[in-house]
């Protein structure tokens, strides 16, 4: 806008010194609408059991499970996750032996590139919630969760049977400000 305002006073001064008189010029205005992107982030749960998914983070680092028994211990052992993302290619992760979630813990699942959140945060905060909560799992073969704007996130038992899922979609619209 201010280059268009520079020139017209310069065509205007050159118009005025070649003695063409006065002259009104009518420069048509553009309106400037700036564009604003409002959105909504939509999760939605359902467990069949007590064995559910409480989170997917948003950018990828982990996926977190909850044990919503108030008696039981669960092994999950040997069951797998599966996300489904936008037209990206699937992810599936078997969990490796051992992995129990005790009852009324959350357990979450790192990719192996955020492996460094779980270990750098030494605060007394975080000491809270490791008691609070299980260790983290990380996985050694997974960059990444899913990240898009729709992504379906599954559990399996070890016999195939779905226990969770979970479903994160980002609407955005685009509107005039």
């Amino acid at each position: 806008i201010v280059n268009l305002e520079a020139e017209i006073i310069i065509y205007r001064y050159l118009l005025d010194a070649y003695g063409f008189g006065e002259k009104i010029t009518v420069v048509p205005q553009k309106k400037i609408v700036a564009k604003e992107m409002t959105g909504k982030f939509i999760a939605k749960g359902r467990k069949k059991r007590s064995i559910g998914i409480k989170e997917c983070a948003a950018n990828g680092r982990y996926i977190s499970l909850v044990n919503y028994s108030s008696s039981t211990d669960v092994d999950i052992s040997r069951w797998v996750i599966k996300q489904k993302m936008d037209s990206a290619s699937d992810i599936r992760y078997t969990m490796p032996k051992g992995i129990r979630i005790e009852q009324g813990k959350e357990l979450r699942i790192y990719s192996n590139r955020s492996a460094g959140d779980v270990s750098s945060h030494g605060s007394a905060i975080s000491a809270l919630v490791q008691q609070q909560q299980q260790q983290p799992l990380v996985t050694d073969d997974l960059p990444s969760w899913g990240i898009g704007d729709t992504v379906e996130t599954f559990l399996y038992n070890q016999n195939g049977e779905e226990e969770a899922s979970y479903l994160q979609s980002i609407e955005l619209k685009k509107g005039n400000m």
